[in-house]
């Protein structure tokens, strides 16, 4: 049985963006992400910038968070900036947070 979307949203929580140091998932730079039949994990994503510099280490970051899940055999990442991220993707409860922090969100 293929693990959940759920399931693959709790064990990426932990990844932060190695710029802002918030979690991708609450930042809403996953745009999709589905366990296949064969064990194989799926994962559409973004970063904050085209010209973000530590791209990769959010790359091995999120790969190594998921193939740590018992029966991933594969993940398979999809870089997208379409649609472009934007602040209006970050989870309320985190652009509340920014907000009390001087962020301009």
């Amino acid at each position: 049985m293929p693990l959940s979307k759920e399931q693959l949203l709790t064990a990426l929580r932990p990844v932060t963006d190695p710029e802002l140091g918030y979690s991708v998932v609450d930042l809403g730079l996953i745009y999709d992400v589905r366990g296949e039949p064969d064990g194989a994990c799926t994962l559409t994503y973004t970063l904050t910038s085209p010209a973000c510099p530590l791209g990769d280490v959010l790359e091995r970051d999120v790969r190594s968070a998921l193939t740590s899940l018992p029966g991933v055999t594969a993940v398979n990442l999809r870089l997208t900036f379409d649609p472009p991220w934007s602040a209006e993707k970050i989870a309320p409860s985190l652009r509340r947070e920014l907000r009390l922090q001087g962020f301009p969100v």
